[in-house]
């Protein structure tokens, strides 16, 4: 993509042809440009071209002049603020910059891509949405104290940007925050999206994060450690500023960190408009840290504490790692690095690493299945796209707990699979298929390499009916126990339950457009409501041969 910079935006320098019949006139399309605030109506969204133009480019010392084409102004989108033009062959005009990419044609969202570049290759950040933002904090694992202290801060904020706008007095409070936990509990991960948060919220104008520590801001001689503390805060302006360990910076004797400290303190100050400070580290020591400076007691009020992940929550952050790198872990692995991740949780201390134990953990399972496939000559995409269960090497040392007879009972159950019981569903595209086992659990399987990829437990009783829905994403059963059950195979969670059948539920069917669903008993017909897994109706037969949705 070449970039040429535009010379002037001025009457003289853009000249507007005849618009086609119909269009707006020479002096709207002006006007446009020139407000840059206002779009352009299209008479003719069909239409190719529009209007025609000249505009100088400037090339060093010879300009010239480019005769384009320009089809519809774009900038009636909620994510641009100025005219933008696509042009003949695809030349993209924003602000006073011109990009001409290298390509014949130019689909809808081709033209939103190339703009997104102009914006970033004039400075500019992608914008923000404040519920696109959100979403992605509530779709962090675990954290869900965490998650309501935000969204509560988020309020609050957002309602007195809403008083400001309507000329009534804000309340002020320092945004400026106190992260404590033990490490890798996501703490640098919701600095950066409270950044986003503040941007969208108008608080901030760029909403970046800067991050450092004690080694950033504190130098080895006299003179030197303001200078570098100031450069740093210097480019967080606009942004966050993120100090992990900052109680370092509080060693006492002559140490540099209280001038690092004091720097810090007047630049808050001074720049409060264009600043946000979050500092991070242990619970006890940020305490004594915020405690130990009264200048520190009033400038940070707010505190988050972070808890420590769960073993079930770090073995969900592990399948997550594996999806994002395009990685299937095998349901035995699943379970091994459970009750791994169970003996860490049950031993922890203060230096417990959380996600940085499941990355690591992650890690080592990578390097060992590199190590199996080597040996075995095997280089399939299924196969390099596959973790087994040897590929976890439980460290016997490490999972050492005062119940180790019951870790080891739960290491030999991982070795065994009980007995399938009936039928075995298979997919449509036959590359899964379902059991049914004596354990009341429902098993899916990798029907090519016979591998188990997820189980669908907690039946108090057999399953009767197991099958796909129709888009292959979910799983239906049906059991002894009268309930009828949706799981998500991505995840193996359970999404909706249907209570309250007074006899075994022999089959289960979602509507096309998952809005209800058909259960089946003996004798019996239910139809529930997917969303809220309310009954809506029942119907009962003396004889029922198969269940279905009339089509539309």
């Amino acid at each position: 993509m070449q970039v040429y910079k535009v010379a002037d935006i001025v009457d003289g320098t853009i000249k507007l042809c005849d618009p086609v019949a119909g269009g707006p006139t020479q002096g709207q399309v002006l006007a446009a440009i020139m407000s840059r605030t206002e779009s352009v109506p299209n008479p003719h969204p069909d239409a190719r071209f529009q209007w025609a133009a000249e505009i100088t480019i400037d090339e060093g010392p010879n300009a010239r002049l480019l005769r384009l084409n320009l089809p519809i102004l774009i900038s009636a989108s909620d994510s641009l603020d100025e005219p933008v033009f696509i042009a003949d062959r695809q030349l993209v005009f924003f602000r006073d910059r011109v990009f001409m990419p290298e390509r014949a044609a130019m689909s809808t969202k081709e033209c939103d891509d190339v703009i997104f570049e102009v914006k970033k290759a004039a400075g500019e950040e992608e914008p923000v949405s404040l519920t696109s933002v959100m979403g992605e904090l509530n779709d962090l694992i675990g954290l869900e104290s965490v998650k309501a202290r935000v969204t509560e801060l988020t309020n609050f904020v957002r309602i007195q940007q809403l008083r400001k706008g309507q000329g009534l007095k804000a309340l002020q409070i320092s945004l400026h925050t106190v992260f404590t936990g033990n490490p890798g509990t996501g703490k640098t991960t919701v600095a950066r999206l409270m950044g986003k948060i503040y941007r969208a919220l108008g608080v901030l104008k760029k909403g970046h994060l800067r991050e450092c520590d004690r080694a950033a801001l504190v130098a080895e001689y006299v003179g030197q450690t303001a200078p570098k503390t100031n450069a740093v805060i210097d480019s967080a302006l606009d942004g966050i500023l993120f100090i992990d360990e900052a109680y370092a910076l509080a060693k006492g004797g002559n140490d540099f960190g209280q001038e690092a400290i004091e720097t810090l303190l007047k630049r808050m100050e001074d720049n409060r408009e264009r600043l946000i400070v979050i500092v991070a580290g242990y619970t006890g020591e940020m305490s004594r840290f915020i405690a130990s400076n009264p200048g520190l007691q009033s400038r940070f009020t707010t505190f988050i504490e972070f808890p420590d992940y769960d073993p079930a929550q770090m073995s969900e952050i592990f399948e997550s790692i594996a999806r994002e790198n395009g990685l299937i872990c095998s349901a035995r692995l699943r379970e091994k690095a459970h009750v791994y991740f169970d003996a860490q949780y049950e031993n922890r201390g203060r230096n417990f690493g959380n996600a940085r134990l499941v990355r690591n953990s992650f890690e080592a399972v990578l390097n060992r299945q590199a190590t199996r496939l080597a040996k075995a000559g095997t280089f399939s995409p299924d196969a390099l796209s596959l973790l087994e269960a040897q590929d976890f090497d439980l460290d016997e040392a490490a999972c050492a707990t005062a119940n180790a007879s019951g870790l080891a009972k739960e290491l030999r159950r991982l070795e065994e699979n009980p007995e399938p019981i009936g039928t075995v569903v298979v997919s449509r595209d036959g590359k899964f298929y379902l059991t049914a086992d004596a354990d009341f659990v429902v098993r899916l399987w990798d029907s090519t390499h016979e591998f188990e990829v997820r189980r669908f437990s907690d039946h108090s009783e057999r399953v009767d009916h197991m099958s796909f829905s129709p888009d292959g994403k979910l799983v239906l059963t049906g059991a002894f126990d009268g309930t009828a059950r949706i799981w998500e195979i991505a995840t193996g969670k359970e999404l909706k339950r249907f209570d309250g059948h007074p006899r075994t539920v022999t089959s289960v069917l979602l509507s096309p457009d998952e809005a209800s669903v058909l259960t089946q008993t003996s004798g019996a017909v239910f139809q529930w409501d997917f969303a809220t897994e309310r009954l809506i109706q029942e119907f009962e037969y003396e004889h029922i041969c198969s269940i279905g949705f009339a089509p539309d």
